[in-house]
């Protein structure tokens, strides 16, 4: 957390809400890291909670960095 203006990292990246300029490459590549990560977990018989897959949905997508 940024303790001067009271913001995590993640509000800092996420600016105005503008998505962050990642080609579409980029995007798909990292979708793709998630999608792999995601399932070796199911195969471990866990999962991840729904706050993180929303991180990393909004991540992927390069609303936040």
């Amino acid at each position: 957390m940024n303790t001067a203006v009271g913001l995590t990292r993640f509000e800092l990246c996420k600016g105005e809400g503008w998505p962050m300029a990642i080609s579409d490459n980029e995007r798909d590549r990292r979708g793709e890291a998630f999608r792999r990560a995601r399932l070796g977990t199911e195969l471990e018989g866990g999962r991840t909670s729904e706050a993180a897959r929303s991180d990393q949905d909004e991540f992927a997508a390069g609303l936040i960095c």
